[in-house]
């Protein structure tokens, strides 16, 4: 949602606005509402009624997914009572690149956990990240194994042998007869 294309930074140089502040208000305002109505019908498929022993398992479920619509709400028409103040830039199109450099290898990290587990994951995701090349240096690439290894081979021994809870495995170590 770009209003103010271009931003003048405190070094002079012009800015392209990537997102404002009212576009992310109503975009985080609509993404919560969404998530509230989610809770609300999940939490009716179990029920959000009174029983003999109790609530039912929707019942608390059911009023949080509530208040977050009705937060969300109050959100929405609170950005749009204040929409010629919040034309504001949140972030430039450099800072939005910064951003995205992070986010997104975090979605593919969160959707290769299930199909790979978390152990595997890890590993890549650090090594990933390390890889990455900042300000025209590297870690070598001994360094870059020894770490993102350790460091699943680490929470492996933390959460699998000491405290005996196994974390997944994924889909495909699991059709393969890997699931711990």
């Amino acid at each position: 949602m770009m209003s103010n294309v271009h931003t003048t930074s405190e070094s002079g140089e012009d800015r392209i606005t990537a997102v404002t502040m009212r576009g992310a208000e109503l975009g985080t305002a609509l993404f919560t509402a969404l998530i509230g109505g989610i809770v609300i019908v999940g939490a009716q498929e179990q029920g959000i009624g009174w029983t003999e022993s109790g609530p039912d398992a929707g019942y608390f479920p059911f009023y949080i997914g509530v208040i977050l619509v009705l937060a969300s709400a109050g959100t929405i028409l609170h950005t749009l009572a204040r929409w010629k103040t919040l034309d504001a830039t949140l972030l430039d199109k450099r800072q939005f690149h910064h951003v995205a450099a992070v986010f997104i290898p975090m979605c593919v990290y969160g959707v290769a956990i299930h199909l790979i587990g978390t152990y595997i994951a890890s590993s890549i995701f650090i090594a990933w990240f390390m890889w990455r090349e900042r300000d025209g240096k590297r870690y070598a690439p001994i360094t870059i194994a020894a770490i993102s290894i350790g460091v699943s081979v680490a929470v492996y021994l933390l959460f699998e042998r000491w405290f005996g809870l196994p974390l997944n495995r994924g889909l495909l170590l699991g059709m393969m007869g890997i699931s711990g």
